[in-house]
């Protein structure tokens, strides 16, 4: 049905439509009486442009992708930390092995805090 268009495509058409009128404000330098003068001071037209063109499907952040990396980090912290020295197995250098495991614990324990400070 012709008023029927799945939430994708009326977004895409509803993005196009606004493109096509921002381009054309733009263009015609009639985007600058949508806002008071003052504010072009700060604001310059394309990014005033760009924000309208922008769909939320463009700044959506992939929350669970972040939360399934912290989770993989995390599970590596704790095999780290749950490491013990096989019976029998000796390590050429034992020291060399544990600076490597801590090291390894401080990148993850890094990474997570980054990936939270980037949500």
């Amino acid at each position: 049905a012709k008023g029927k268009e799945a939430p994708a495509e009326k977004a895409a058409a509803d993005k196009a439509r606004a493109a096509e009128t921002l381009a054309a404000l733009e263009a015609s330098q009639g985007l600058r009486t949508v806002l008071p003068e003052g504010c072009w001071d700060l604001l310059s037209p394309q990014l005033y442009g760009t924000f309208w063109r922008l769909s939320l499907y463009d700044i959506l952040v992939p929350r669970e992708r972040y939360n399934d990396e912290v989770r993989r980090l995390r599970r590596s912290m704790d095999e780290i930390d749950r490491f013990v020295q096989p019976i029998g197995l000796v390590e050429p250098d034992p020291k060399g092995a544990a600076t490597k495991r801590k090291k390894e614990r401080e990148r993850c324990a890094s990474n997570i805090e980054k990936l939270k400070a980037e949500l």
